[in-house]
């Protein structure tokens, strides 16, 4: 009997440490599991692949801070032009966690959503209009060569691109800044 109370208070305990992990937008997908998404990325989500590629957690604990992660959970045609670690270890120290723990998500949001398309980018649209608007109404300037996406506001993409089932996600070596509002 103590046993059995032992065994549903354990089972309790971990049903709601997953539902608080889902409630907030992050998740925790068991080791491995990157690995065997990057495999065969075309039928998962963005959201899936973010949070469980090792190179962007960074940019997951971003997205999880503004409230975004789910965001990319939803049907859709995003074109993301996610940040590696390196490139958020190359911000002035303590500039990410600031934006983090700040009580207004706004500018978070703002510098992610700058990273981030609605409409799927493709390296034949890029080379005819290099000027795209992204998440935040921004324009960025996104280099291609005609087969692939080799930049965004001078950041290079560091890596293939990582096609999901409702958008591209681009690598990138550098956390791209948008304008000031008003400016661009």
């Amino acid at each position: 009997m103590r046993t059995l109370r032992k065994l549903g208070l354990t089972a309790g305990l971990a049903v709601l440490s997953i539902s608080m992990a889902g409630m907030w937008g992050c998740e925790y997908r068991g080791a491995g599991f990157a690995r065997h998404v990057l495999a065969d990325t075309g039928k998962y989500t963005a959201y899936s692949v973010i949070y469980s590629e090792p190179a962007l957690s960074k940019f997951k604990s971003a997205l999880c801070a503004a409230n975004l992660g789910d965001t990319f959970k939803m049907a859709g045609n995003y074109t993301i032009f996610a940040p590696t670690d390196a490139a958020f270890a190359r911000l002035p120290a303590g500039e990410l966690k600031s934006l983090e723990s700040n009580s207004n998500h706004q500018p978070l949001r703002n510098l992610l959503w700058y990273h981030i398309s609605l409409a799927g980018i493709t390296p034949a649209a890029a080379s005819r209009n290099s000027v795209q608007v992204m998440g935040n109404g921004q324009k960025a300037l996104v280099s291609s060569n005609g087969k692939q996406i080799t930049a965004i506001d001078g950041a290079k993409v560091v890596g293939k691109p990582i096609i999901c089932s409702n958008a591209v996600i681009y690598p990138i070596d550098a956390v791209i800044v948008p304008a000031p509002a008003g400016k661009k």
